[in-house]
């Protein structure tokens, strides 16, 4: 395949993807590690478009101790 003469196309930029906003607000509603709803965890902890359910906190505490110990904290 011929270089094209005009030289390399840019690249389209892509926008990036944003959580849906309940109600405009600028908090995230969902989990962004694993999607769930905010109305069907017990807690999202956050700060802007990123959080992270009650869950998903277990999740790592869980993994931190069996990979570190008891005494990780």
């Amino acid at each position: 395949m011929a270089a094209d003469p005009a030289g390399p196309r840019p690249r389209a930029r892509l926008a990036p993807r944003r959580p849906a906003r309940r109600g405009g607000a600028a908090a995230a509603t969902a989990c962004t590690w694993c999607g769930k709803p905010g109305d069907l965890v017990r807690k999202l902890l956050g700060h802007g478009a990123v959080a992270i359910c009650d869950g998903c906190v277990a999740l790592c505490a869980d993994i931190l101790e069996a990979e570190l110990g008891p005494g990780w904290r």
